[in-house]
């Protein structure tokens, strides 16, 4: 016999074979103390006699994993050493299922330090990611990778389903058809949720049912999926499962593996979605200021028709110069905000003067010199904003000191403040105002150029020639564009309820057809049972699916209300499994909030341009045989 099982030194087993544990973690403490009775009559055996080596047999049973459930039998030679010591030798000939499961506990430790590596790098770089879901996607990926995994799903429980949170290897069809499932008929799963320990199957085709046989279609031949539960405060909040094209014998050994990892797993993601969320509400609270600042610049400006949006247009072009002399992010910030508030202290200048519609008289004018010491005298008052105060009170100053309030020089004057006076004075040239109108881009060019080193700084001014005319044309064509959008949409739109007009997806869907473009289509529809119900009840729940519709779906999902129940949806070169799987989520919706459930259909064309005529009507000429 060449494998050493045991050393028994004194009256304690000092050293057992690696395969113990394993075999005790697998069917529990009986197995080891199995070995401690047949070792200890052994040894008393030796201790009462002069033999220097007996024989024994262990027994234990194995009930998992199935390839190697049975009965055991293992023989046993315990040789004295040292007698005195009380030093015993416990020897074997481990049988080959034995030596099989001893190479995968091997495997198991490996496979063990590697999703530790796995676990380690996604802690240390998720913070760079910009959603947890994309961690999750990561981390299901690599580890999906690690133990030859052909595909990997993520579900949480919300909302009393099971649904899709990340994925691996799995198509568009499979995600849209099972974006959230029922367990309640799955074997499988119900024995994971109710025993809360993983689980492993061999049979999944019996055991996941329906939900196998699409499955197999993405990974063939399924020959075994395991799952591991994703527990927190002693529930399952969700879980992860992976496919196997073959079986893994190493995973029946790896139960705290996979379940400490799958723990560590949802640590590591609720930690990102917490500290997302601690971004995210800096980002909202920063725009929530910079929304207060801009209205309070709207409403000020308000008072002179000639310079609405005048700030807005000066961050705008600030912005852009400030980018070109390569200040970084958080100083591009500071001057934008800089901009929207340096004429806010016009609202101390009397309306006599910040409305003539005649140039100024010296009088009036050495007032209106008073406005950028208002302005900056407002933001000082603003504890966060102290950086910007000077770039506020200078931006009317000169290279050549002839400017004002105070008459600073060259470099005395701040470099934000520099870029303010040329973005402001750019703005100002390119607008019209009550005495002349505005501008051409030549004329302006030509006055910078003049004013360059002497009322403005030489090198921005350079900068400003060189790359504002670009900005002026683009916002001058998205003020165009803009108006004409809205124009658009006033005659898209039903303004009752927000969503289009039928008339114009019957457009949108005979231009498609016309033109041969490719595009899905479906339709939701209450149940008739809808028009029993009251007048008042039957509104509410209109306004109900109205509302869910418009909060879910976004562009491209264009969407009408074709009769009272029926709802239709267009989207041009799109995924009809990925509208099927929307669609369903937003029947789910409904039935939460209305108990009505709501029938559904997707199609594509042109494979089913049969149903066209269906849900649009008035397209005979594509009707045909199914």
């Amino acid at each position: 016999m060449k494998d050493l099982l045991a050393i028994w030194w004194g009256e304690e087993l000092k050293y057992q074979h690696p395969l113990g544990e394993v075999l005790r973690s697998m069917e529990g403490a009986d197995v080891l103390e199995s070995l401690r009775r047949t070792i200890g009559e052994g040894i008393r055996k030796l201790r009462t006699s002069s033999l220097q080596e007996c024989q024994g047999k262990w027994e234990f049973q194995l009930t998992v994993p199935t390839r190697f459930v049975g009965t055991y039998t293992i023989p046993l030679l315990i040789q004295k050493v040292a007698e005195k010591e009380g030093l015993f030798l416990v020897w074997t000939e481990l049988s080959e299922p034995l030596r099989q499961i001893h190479s995968l506990v091997k495997q198991r430790d490996t496979l063990a330090t590697e999703a530790l590596k796995i676990l380690d790098m996604v802690s240390k770089n998720i913070i760079n990611e910009s959603s947890a879901k994309i961690s999750a996607q990561r981390i299901l990926q690599k580890f999906a990778e690690l133990l030859g995994a052909r595909a990997a799903v993520m579900r949480l429980f919300t909302r009393g389903r099971w649904g899709h949170y990340a994925s691996y290897g799995l198509n568009s069809n499979y995600l849209g058809e099972y974006h959230e499932i029922y367990i309640d008929t799955i074997p499988f799963y119900r024995r994971l949720i109710r025993e809360m320990r993983l689980q492993i199957t061999e049979n999944p085709m019996e055991d996941l049912g329906n939900l196998a046989l699409d499955l197999s279609k993405v990974v063939s031949p399924l020959s075994m999926v395991v799952s591991v539960p994703l527990i927190k405060n002693k529930a399952i909040r969700g879980f992860i499962s992976l496919a196997f094209d073959e079986p893994k014998p190493v995973l029946y050994f790896m139960t705290d593996v996979l379940e400490n990892f799958a723990n560590e797993f949802a640590f590591i993601l609720e930690k990102n979605e917490y500290y997302l969320y601690i971004v995210e509400s800096s980002e909202r609270l920063k725009k929530m200021n910079l929304d207060i600042v801009t209205s309070l610049v709207n409403a000020t400006e308000t008072r002179d028709s000639y310079t609405t949006g005048h700030s807005m247009r000066v961050a705008t072009y600030a912005v852009e110069l400030a980018r070109h002399l390569h200040w970084d992010d958080y100083e591009i910030e500071k001057l934008s905000i800089a901009a929207l508030l340096h004429d806010i202290g016009k609202v101390g200048i009397p309306d006599a003067i910040l409305l003539k519609p005649l140039p100024l008289n010296d009088m009036e004018y050495n007032i209106m010199q008073l406005h950028p010491d208002f302005s900056a005298n407002i933001v000082a008052k603003v504890e966060n904003l102290q950086d910007i105060v000077p770039w506020v009170r200078f931006h009317h100053e000169y290279m050549d000191g002839s400017g004002y309030p105070y008459g600073l020089k060259g470099k005395d004057i701040p470099l934000g403040a520099r870029v303010l006076a040329v973005a402001d004075a750019f703005d100002a040239m390119t607008s019209d105002r009550p005495y002349r109108k505005a501008l051409s881009l030549d004329q302006v060019e030509e006055i910078l150029r003049e004013g360059a080193g002497k009322q403005w700084d030489a090198e921005i001014v350079s900068l400003a020639i060189r790359y504002l005319d670009v900005i002026y044309e683009r916002e001058t064509m998205i003020k165009e564009s803009r108006l004409e959008d809205f124009r658009t949409m006033m005659f898209r739109l039903n303004l009752l309820n927000g969503l289009y007009l039928f008339e114009y997806l019957h457009e949108e869907v005979e231009s498609l057809v016309n033109n041969n473009v490719p595009f899905v289509f479906g339709s939701m529809k209450l149940p008739e049972s809808v028009h029993t119900l009251p007048s008042s009840a039957k509104k509410k729940i209109i306004h109900t699916v109205t509302d869910i519709i418009k909060k879910d779906l976004h562009y491209p999902v264009l969407v009408a209300r074709k009769t009272y129940l029926q709802f239709v949806f267009l989207v041009p070169q799109y995924d009809r499994q990925l509208l099927q799987s929307q669609l369903k989520s937003l029947s789910y919706h409904v039935y939460e909030r209305t108990d009505m459930m709501m029938e559904i259909s997707s199609y594509e064309y042109p494979q089913e341009k049969y149903e066209v005529p269906m849900v649009f009507d008035n397209f005979s000429h594509l009707k045909e045989s199914r």
